[in-house]
């Protein structure tokens, strides 16, 4: 049976006085209904629980290192996937950079507005100079869902300062290959995303720029 994509790792039960009101029988039940393969009692200032969580699972037929043995099997699969998405991302990466590394900067914009919407999970990308100045458009995939006419959520413009940015400073500070960031709320579109970011030159004058990539967090 497939395990739940979420588990709750900081439950308070009700040895948590005015934090929690569910009982641990409850707790177990509720969990392996939902098929969590685990849980974290994380109660205020006592240790109450923990025998009867214990003997409750054991009651239940589950035990504690079966339980371990599930999260485990759980967090196997949660990396691979990552991996395979993080192999995916490098995939797309590469080929915009490809594109990018054979013009000048004048016409960034149009190879990206050609490149973006052949990937589902690209939601904008945009390019800096050396000094975390973006020198073209934010390019959004219009194929993917965004938020309107919010005041919030609008695409960084040309000329944009991201100099203060981790996937900007970090990248050039240590010389790093790549960046990735958190998950965090694009102010582009309103999705919860992760940024992308690697340094090319271009073939012609040899410049240095930042290719940033916003992909969806799945």
């Amino acid at each position: 049976m497939p395990h739940a994509d979420f588990v709750h790792l900081r439950v308070h039960t009700a040895y948590s006085l005015s934090e929690g009101a569910i009982k641990i029988k409850s707790l177990v039940k509720l969990c392996d209904k939902l098929a969590m393969p685990a849980v974290g009692l994380a109660d205020s200032g006592n240790l109450f629980g923990a025998l009867e969580f214990s003997v409750t699972c054991a009651d239940a037929g589950i035990r504690i290192d079966a339980l371990a043995r599930r999260y485990k099997s759980h967090m196997i699969e949660r990396i691979n996937q990552r991996k395979l998405q993080h192999r995916q991302f490098n995939i797309i990466l590469n080929e915009i950079l490809c594109e990018l590394s054979k013009c000048t900067a004048d016409v960034f914009d149009d190879v990206l507005h050609t490149t973006v919407p052949q990937y589902d999970n690209v939601e904008c990308v945009y390019v800096m100079d050396e000094s975390g100045t973006q020198i073209s458009s934010t390019i959004c995939n219009h194929r993917l869902p965004r938020r309107k006419n919010g005041v919030m959520f609008r695409p960084a413009p040309k000329g944009a300062d991201h100099s203060l940015k981790e996937y900007y400073y970090v990248l050039l500070d240590v010389e790093l290959n790549k960046f990735t960031t958190e998950p965090y709320v694009s102010l582009a579109t309103g999705n919860l995303c992760r940024t992308i970011s690697t340094c090319f030159r271009d073939s012609q004058n040899n410049k240095l720029y930042i290719l940033c990539i916003d992909v969806l967090c799945t």
